[in-house]
């Protein structure tokens, strides 16, 4: 994965700019633009019978059918978020058939055509990326260590593979 960059930022309060780090949506923008092959699907919700305000299934899909779940875990609410939104994700697109659909028709739109998946898609597997800790499930928080278990027990439940992939943070500055 492309390295997390920071970005200027204003401060609400008195208008002053400071540095920090990107947020996700500008990282997932970079990651399209560097990494040929993947369809972001970041924020683009699938609505379905079970989900009828929409699930985000991922934020991106591999060349060779990874989904990718990204975020910065600055505290255990963001990997909580991470973990359940891929745990959710795993399990829609492996037991429901509305949802298998809607992401196929999604994956085919966003693409433009250029990438078609089969009727019988299944993810080869469900990658974690992130970055703001170590890919190291003992370099996380301990309820998040809990909450990371439990994703993984779900996620293999429906017969796919969990991976985590750390993000490496940049010095670079990125445009807001």
């Amino acid at each position: 994965m492309p390295k997390w960059p920071k970005q200027n930022k204003r401060r609400k309060s008195n208008g002053a700019e400071y540095v920090d780090w990107a947020n996700e949506a500008i990282y997932n923008d970079d990651v399209v633009g560097q990494l040929q092959g993947y369809v972001s699907l970041d924020r683009r919700m699938i609505k379905t019978v079970q989900h009828p305000r929409g699930f985000e299934s991922c934020d991106f899909l591999t060349p060779d059918d990874r989904l990718v779940h990204v975020k910065r875990l600055d505290d255990s609410v963001a990997a909580s978020h991470l973990f359940n939104q891929a745990a959710n994700s795993a399990e829609a697109l492996t037991r429901q058939p509305d949802a298998k659909e809607k992401f196929r028709e999604k994956v085919y739109e966003i693409s433009a055509g250029k990438r078609v998946l089969p009727e019988n898609f299944r993810p080869k597997a469900i990658v974690l990326a992130f970055a703001g800790r170590s890919a190291s499930p003992d370099d996380l928080f301990t309820f998040s260590q809990v909450s990371l278990s439990r994703c993984a027990q779900q996620i293999n439940g429906v017969g796919l593979t969990l991976e985590i992939a750390q993000i490496n943070e940049s010095d670079e500055i990125v445009a807001s």
